[in-house]
């Protein structure tokens, strides 16, 4: 778009927006969702028919695609031309994901967090080429932040998934952002922020290539939640002891301010009654000798006056 500056005529990149943000507005996910028009049930109702007693995993197996992280073919990672954004598609992978849904939801939050594979952690699913075998079907934990979501729509599903969200959270417990996990649910939590903090339990699929906002390619351990939690942040009011703390010290400083106003007066006014004593006795001072002079003028005025000599010299005489 071209626009007239300082320097002459420039030209600008010219965006139409559906919707313009404050910077600092906190948009909730399930907000961004509603507003892309998501269709289905409301966000807590999403459950599967089917319930399951335990997971398959030669199924689970047979249903995932795990490509290795070392670049070969056409998983090259990081951000190579020939990687199929397809891979990073969760619909081909659609009956692996119901199958771990139904069996997550079978199971309590208690149960979950009873299973929770201490050994099946971030290091552990990361460190080498794939994610070892031994770790898929176990139940891991999740604490961290949450970061942007994607969902995936089924419309023709049977099964009651018809949608899954990816909550793609920042490990906090490995100290970075850089450390992220995809979190798959069924339900999001209606007052979930970006950079809110999140805990949950699930079971570890795979390791999912994802595409970051900045168009790169990572992996993360993907991993099927029942729920996602969110943390509420810490109660800020401060307790009734700091409030009667304050008011003690707020007492106790009027109080000094006051003795030392009261102090500065005192000795205003002792400065200010010297001053005024000296002017006093100095205009006394003054008035005196003013009196004394006056009365000395008269008495030099009515003493006699020696006769004056005639023009010749001589003095007349007094008879």
């Amino acid at each position: 778009y071209p626009y007239l500056s300082a320097s002459g005529y420039k030209r600008t990149p010219l965006f139409f927006a559906r919707k313009l943000y404050l910077a600092e507005e906190r948009i909730s996910v399930t907000g961004r969702l509603d507003e892309r028009g998501d269709p289905g049930a409301p966000y807590n109702a999403v459950q599967p028919k089917e319930k399951l007693a335990q997971l398959d995993i030669p199924f689970l197996e047979a249903k995932t695609y795990n490509p290795p992280k070392n670049g070969k073919g056409i998983f090259r990672m990081p951000g190579a031309p020939d990687f199929r954004v397809a891979a990073s598609s969760l619909v081909q992978e659609k009956p692996a994901l119901d199958h771990v849904f139904e069996y997550v939801h079978t199971l309590s939050p208690e149960d979950l967090r009873r299973q929770t594979n201490s050994q099946v952690t971030y290091r552990t699913l990361m460190q080498g080429n794939q994610a070892p075998n031994w770790t898929r079907g176990k139940v891991t934990s999740f604490r961290g932040i949450a970061g942007y979501t994607k969902t995936w729509r089924f419309p023709s599903a049977t099964n009651g998934i018809d949608r899954i969200h990816l909550v793609f959270g920042h490990d906090m417990r490995m100290g970075g952002p850089q450390y992220t996990w995809a979190l798959a649910t069924l339900n999001l939590p209606p007052d979930l922020h970006e950079d809110d903090e999140i805990h949950a339990e699930g079971v570890f699929l795979k390791l999912y290539p994802y595409r970051t906002p900045a168009s790169q390619w990572h992996w993360a351990p993907l991993v099927v939640c029942s729920q996602i939690r969110r943390v509420p942040p810490p109660n800020k009011e401060r307790p009734t002891y700091v409030y009667v703390v304050i008011g003690f010290a707020v007492l106790a400083v009027s109080s000094l301010m006051y003795w030392a106003s009261q102090r500065d007066t005192k000795r205003l006014e002792a400065i200010r009654q010297r001053v005024l004593a000296r002017r006093i006795a100095h205009d006394k001072k003054m008035a005196e000798k003013r009196n004394a002079r006056s009365t000395a003028e008269p008495q030099q005025s009515d003493s006699p006056s020696p006769p004056e000599a005639d023009s010749e010299g001589t003095a007349p005489d007094p008879s």
